[in-house]
């Protein structure tokens, strides 16, 4: 496998995690990558991530690749290296990213930077909690987007995941989308808002932090109880049976 051939599959592979894959060639020892617009929803949309690969190695058939990358892509300062293959190169990009293994200072100004961006653009459509549902008859409509981007915009926090789940109030067993047993009204509705972190510093949330997400989420009529886990990163919700729930 030629050098070419090995600058080509990396360029495939980084494409799978990054809308833009920026590569120079020019410098004698190391090829500088740089990476922007990452397709995974938990990662800010603002990070960028500046590689370096050196080009010993490269005319290998699955060559272990000695790269690294800077903490600080705007100062490119503090590097951080290593030698895997290409797979584990994009796999531990990856978890970099969702990690936020970044300088803190480098991750404030992203966080700075999409608060300002809100600001400026979103001043006549700002998402407030009561855009997050809406109450039709017996129903209570959750928009899962409204509701991630709400937490986004106001506390910098980002929700990976939420599942809503039906369980029978009588005898407490979950329901299912079945034909024999579906979700009714008067069933207990539970919301489970998981892998909740900040867009600043380590990914981390303070105590204060998963207060105000105990606040705001108590703000959606008929949520009875909010039970905030630190150690899964969780907000469970419990919602009443007297009105059906449904996240969309």
């Amino acid at each position: 496998m030629s050098y070419k051939d090995n600058l080509n599959n990396i360029d495939i592979e980084l494409k799978k995690t990054f809308k833009t894959v920026s590569i120079d060639t020019e410098k004698s020892n190391n090829i500088e990558i740089n990476l922007s617009s990452s397709i995974l929803e938990s990662v800010n949309d603002k990070l960028t991530m500046s590689l370096f690969i050196s080009k010993h190695n490269l005319v290998q058939i699955n060559p272990i690749l000695e790269w690294g990358y800077y903490t600080d892509t705007i100062k490119k300062v503090n590097s951080i290296t290593f030698k895997t293959p290409l797979n584990e190169m994009l796999s531990t990009i990856e978890t970099i990213i969702t990690k936020n293994r970044f300088n803190a200072e480098y991750l404030d100004t992203l966080v700075t930077e999409t608060i300002n961006e809100n600001v400026d653009d979103n001043i006549d459509k700002e998402i407030s909690i009561d855009d997050i549902y809406e109450v039709k008859g017996n129903d209570l409509i959750i928009n899962r987007r409204n509701l991630r981007e709400h937490f986004v915009h106001l506390l910098g926090f980002v929700i990976e995941d939420m599942v809503l789940s039906h369980f029978d109030a009588e005898t407490g067993k979950p329901k299912g989308n079945f034909i024999n047993n579906p979700p009714q009204l008067g069933d207990d509705n539970e919301l489970n808002l998981s892998n909740i972190i900040s867009m600043g510093h380590d990914g981390k949330i303070s105590p204060k932090g998963w207060l105000s997400i105990e606040e705001e989420l108590k703000k959606i009529p008929f949520v009875e109880d909010v039970y905030i886990s630190t150690y899964k990163q969780s907000a469970l919700v419990n919602i009443s049976n007297e009105v059906f729930a449904e996240l969309v």
